[in-house]
């Protein structure tokens, strides 16, 4: 782990792309330990959700390089490496199980982060249509301790296509169905997936209740 955060730190304070080609072993160092935690990763969690057996870490984990045609923010790589563990791999439409590694901001969590319209739709329909069972997922108390709050923007007012005074409009609000949680940079490899698979598994009620959602409109 060490070797990520070090690589990561001083890309922080080196954004550019001649540091970056003269520390490239360096990244390809601390890309194959990524690779290595999502390999682990999907092992231990395909005993969670099976079709996620089929996934490597290709599928999950996510490039350095930003795209910075269209922001104010022009370095040319992110500061983090990060993975999502979902299946069918990181495009797909379904919830999945998210590691972000940044020094002095690590973050790990899921679920569906800006889904297409028709999606976050179904998600919605879904919430108030089981709205007791939502929230007795979201306010048991060892996902509560966990995760306060769904995170992500809000509207203002209800969704269009919802009753605007329905009881529960304010769970169907969120652009997003993501849940984050911080904590302190990892030492060692072994114990940081342990601790991963810890807070996955309390997610997971969470993570069945979206793809439940999304495969309903995938199977229409």
């Amino acid at each position: 782990m060490k070797d990520i955060y070090a690589f990561l730190s001083d890309l922080r304070k080196n954004n550019n792309r001649d540091w970056f080609n003269a520390n490239k072993s360096r990244y390809l160092t601390a890309k194959t330990q990524m690779d290595d935690i999502a390999a682990k990763l999907i092992d231990r969690l395909s005993e969670l959700e099976m079709e996620l057996s089929f996934l490597t870490p290709k599928d999950c984990v996510y490039r350095i390089y930003r795209d910075a045609r269209f922001s104010a923010n022009k370095d040319p790589y992110k500061q983090h490496l990060g993975c999502l563990i979902v299946r069918g791999g990181k495009k797909s439409p379904y919830a999945g199980y998210y590691v972000h590694i940044e020094p002095g901001n690590t973050l790990i969590g899921g679920g569906i982060y800006m889904p297409a319209a028709p999606v976050l739709k179904q998600i919605r329909t879904k919430i108030i249509a089981e709205h007791e069972r939502y929230r007795a997922i979201i306010e048991e108390k060892a996902f509560n301790d966990l995760f306060p709050e769904i995170y992500g923007e809000r509207l203002k007012n209800g969704p269009k296509g919802f009753d605007k005074d329905h009881p529960q409009i304010e769970l169907i609000k969120n652009k997003s169905y993501f849940v984050v949680y911080e904590m302190e940079d990892a030492k060692d490899e072994d114990a940081f997936i342990d601790t991963l698979m810890e807070v996955f598994t309390i997610q997971r009620p969470y993570q069945d209740f979206l793809n439940e959602a999304v495969n309903q409109l995938e199977n229409e």
